[in-house]
């Protein structure tokens, strides 16, 4: 079981794309992937349904609540289906509920959650914490495969700030720019050139 909240879409959708694809056979996708929109009324009861179901085929069972308000708000009733569901999810299914929203630390649901769910935070860093900025746009260039000086870190970090999106498509452009010297890290003034 799987709680993600914060206001950084890219970064959760990101995480929702990695945790898929551990989990997912490509072939049997269709068929164990479940996606459930906070519009049905019955989102939170299908979904513990679904999760309990054995997949299909090959690989793991995938349900996703998406922008779930189990934890700002959760009737007697769900808080029941909760208690009783979320201990015996087999091994073989995922349950992934996501929010934009900080859950309410006060709720039954919530501390529920905190002892059955792998929680995970994806809120921006605050303009003001450049060191931390800096350290995302590093961590994003690693993941890419991207070298950057510690001054070209810190360009990149000023330019974009906090927009992770904005991050991964700038360093898409400096990728490609830098394409024939792949080996050589990025300096500062290729960055404040393309950025």
């Amino acid at each position: 079981v799987y709680f993600f909240w914060g206001a950084d879409e890219f970064r959760m959708k990101k995480a929702v794309r990695a945790l898929c694809d551990r989990n997912l056979n490509s072939d049997w996708a269709s068929f164990n992937y479940e996606k459930i929109p906070p519009e049905r009324s019955d989102a939170l009861i299908q979904g513990l349904n679904q999760a309990m179901t054995p997949p299909f085929g090959m690989g793991k069972r995938i349900v996703w609540l998406v922008d779930t308000p189990v934890c700002q708000r959760c009737s007697a009733a769900l808080l029941v289906e909760l208690e009783r569901t979320l201990p015996n999810i087999p091994d073989s299914s995922v349950l992934l509920l996501t929010s934009a929203n900080k859950p309410d630390g006060r709720l039954k649901s919530t501390k529920l959650l905190k002892k059955h769910a792998d929680i995970r935070e994806f809120s921006p860093v605050p303009f003001w914490k450049t060191d931390a900025l800096v350290k995302t746009a590093q961590d994003a260039a690693g993941e890419l495969g991207i070298k950057l000086t510690a001054d070209a870190a810190e360009a990149l970090a000023l330019a974009v700030g906090n927009q992770t999106r904005q991050l991964y498509n700038e360093l898409e452009k400096l990728k490609l720019f830098t394409a024939d010297t792949p080996n050589a890290p990025i300096a500062a003034a290729t960055v404040n050139a393309l950025v």
